[in-house]
């Protein structure tokens, strides 16, 4: 009796997750790449087995104890597309770095050999959702006289706030210039960017100044003071006392200590070809306290105060509102989205916002118009 040998490096490995619940998925996708090969194993990921299109990584499928040094960790990037034959999920694109790093004192990060990629899929409008959570089955249309449908516009739900507060303590003093002297305010579902002076600023005038310009952008009456500093010094720019504005949205400024948009996102979306989307967002409480002081501590609502940012990507064609579409082929065939990439470029490519309201259990159709700027 003689023994056969045989093994197999991989170069990485995909995992498929539910948009909605963050959970992988159960049931098998098509994951495909040029000059890529891919096997599903027992855990459900897609576990690259071949890379016969690629010369510069193929040593590293028969190489163990020491991998090629090159090519360089992450030089090499892969354009996956995964689609769902079930059609519960929209097709994507997703990129992927090879090769992933080998080392196994790194294999808790995202970059590593050890752990898979994760590649979040988006559901379809007819794809099913669980009693409890908020729904919205949703037409994305662009305002105007003549609406038009956005076909694969990616919508994000964000937790309205009444104050934002920077990531990072505010420097002393500020020298502003052409790169970061503006700074993007949405007060309620009203957008302004405000320019500051540019020349150096200390904290104090960074405040006034500040203050100016929102009273100018926002305010036809008396100044308000919506700029603050913390007692860490950071910078919190809050809604007016009068609650003219109900929410308050700071895109990132790392020179006013905003390293980040605030807040974050509490749940995605994404339409299909003709403009439908579903978004679904699950644990919003069936009943809400209010946060200050009450008498009783009784519930006062059941809902909550959310902003809809819906994202177009240009190279897109819109879709006339009116189109019948039992006769209308799809004009932008062909075309799969990037999510990722989109997201990434959220500042760069055509946005709008509008205030909504989403309830535990509640379960809506609605035509969702935003103005793109």
């Amino acid at each position: 009796m003689s023994l056969e040998v045989r093994d197999r490096r991989v170069l990485g490995a995909v995992r498929c997750l539910d948009a909605i619940t963050g959970s992988p998925l159960r049931v098998p996708v098509s994951v495909t790449a040029q000059g890529i090969s891919f096997g599903r194993n027992r855990s459900g990921n897609y576990v690259i087995v071949g890379v016969s299109g690629y010369p510069s990584l193929q040593a590293h499928t028969t190489v163990f104890q020491e991998p090629p040094a090159t090519p360089v960790l992450g030089s090499v990037t892969v354009e996956l597309q995964v689609s769902d034959p079930s059609g519960q999920y929209l097709p994507r694109r997703y990129t992927l770095s090879l090769p992933r790093d080998p080392d196994p004192e790194n294999a808790n990060q995202s970059h590593s050999l050890f752990q898979p990629a994760t590649v979040v899929l988006y559901p379809t409008p007819t794809a099913r959702t669980v009693p409890g959570w908020a729904v919205i089955r949703a037409t994305v249309q662009e305002e105007g006289i003549n609406s038009q449908r956005l076909p694969w516009a990616m919508i994000r739900v964000i937790p309205n706030s009444s104050s934002v507060v920077g990531d990072e303590t505010l420097s002393e003093s500020v020298n502003f210039n052409e790169t970061n002297k503006r700074l993007h305010i949405t007060l309620d579902r009203t957008s302004s960017e405000l320019s500051l002076p540019e020349g150096s600023l200390s904290r104090a005038e960074i405040v006034d100044a500040i203050n100016n310009e929102i009273n100018q952008s926002f305010e036809d009456g008396l100044p308000v003071d919506y700029v603050q500093l913390t007692p860490s010094q950071q910078l919190e720019i809050s809604t007016d006392s009068s609650v003219q504005f109900s929410s308050i949205r700071v895109r990132a400024n790392p020179a006013l200590g905003f390293l980040t948009d605030a807040p974050q996102p509490i749940a995605r979306g994404m339409a299909d070809w003709r403009g439908e989307a579903l978004v679904a967002v699950p644990g919003i409480p069936v009943t809400t306290w209010e946060t200050g002081d009450t008498e009783d501590g009784s519930p006062t609502t059941t809902e909550i105060s959310v902003t809809l940012d819906t994202l177009f990507d240009p190279v897109l064609n819109k879709i006339p509102d009116q189109t019948d579409f039992s006769i209308l082929s799809d004009p932008n065939k062909g075309y799969i989205p990037n999510p990722d990439l989109l997201e990434a470029q959220w500042h760069n490519l055509p946005s709008g916002s509008i205030s909504y309201q989403l309830a535990s259990g509640l379960d809506r159709a609605d035509i969702l118009s935003v103005t793109l700027t």
